[in-house]
């Protein structure tokens, strides 16, 4: 999992080159978003065109594995991202990963590996988490292709 060296916190950054100005590539992932997102207005944060951002926060379900090899629920995660638009390229970051019950505890918490027991689950919350983040990323990219116009002319 990608650790920022400053921070210490888990956190995806990527920068995509593609085609188009900076407000058609909001435009693009503003579309996206509303149909990647099951509730876009409690998802989006903050939405500035003008300023090429778009904010938001979002959650997902984790499970671990009980010793009898069933998934149990082990609870829901949500972390905040931001995408920035800049003309021919745009740039997302997904970070403060942190448990969405009532703790709101922070995950990289779990980096502590003193209670022995936790470790197995942990990690096997943390593989989630990142097929999580590059689940949403992958989806984004794919997302922000510009849409290929076919003419029906003949």
């Amino acid at each position: 999992m990608p650790i920022d060296s400053e921070t210490g916190k888990i956190t995806y950054i990527e920068v995509v080159a593609e085609k188009g100005s900076a407000d058609e590539l909001y435009e693009r992932a503003y579309e996206w978003a509303k149909k990647y997102f099951v509730n876009i207005s409690s998802t989006i944060k903050t939405r500035n065109k003008e300023a090429g951002l778009l904010e938001g926060n979002t959650r997902f379900k984790v499970y671990s594995t009980d010793k009898k090899g069933k998934q149990i629920d082990a609870g829901v995660i949500s972390f905040d991202f931001k995408i920035e638009f800049k003309q021919d390229k745009y740039r997302v970051v997904e970070t403060n990963f942190r448990q969405a019950d009532n703790s709101g505890n922070a995950v990289e918490d779990w980096f502590d590996d003193t209670n022995e027991k936790a470790i197995p689950i942990h990690q096997e919350i943390f593989k989630q988490i990142d097929l999580e983040a590059r689940k949403m990323i992958d989806s984004l990219k794919e997302g922000m292709k510009p849409v290929v116009k076919t003419s029906d002319e003949w």
